[in-house]
């Protein structure tokens, strides 16, 4: 499918892939962010012996925050494989990687691959 793209598709698809690795990327350190804080206002309320009520509230609101991590980590796998795959295929091809959007793409990919590995 990919060997018959024309440079202009293939570097339209890679721009389209890159900027959804990009919005994952940044997703996931905001819902990482929302965990942690959660985390600590269960943990003040808790300190503070709020409402029992409230407290379990939070704690859903919490364990949703972390549903969120897990669904973007499964998605942000999914697109960094792709853009992966497709950054491979046209890497022989100098008309796309000749591209500014083919350059971003590996910017992106190294950057997204050294974060998942700390």
């Amino acid at each position: 499918r990919a060997s018959t793209m024309s440079a202009e598709d293939a570097v339209k698809a890679i721009r389209i892939k890159t900027g959804s690795l990009r919005r994952l990327f940044k997703e996931r350190a905001m819902y990482a962010e929302e965990v942690t804080s959660g985390e600590a206002k269960v943990a003040a309320m808790k300190r503070e012996n709020a409402d029992d009520g409230d407290i379990k509230q939070q704690e859903n609101v919490l364990e949703e925050s972390a549903m969120m991590v897990q669904d973007n980590a499964t998605r942000l796998h999914d697109a960094l494989g792709s853009l992966q795959v497709t950054v491979e295929h046209f890497e022989s091809d100098a008309m796309v990687e000749a591209s500014e959007e083919y350059a971003a793409a590996v910017v992106l990919l190294k950057e997204v691959e050294d974060a998942l590995r700390k």
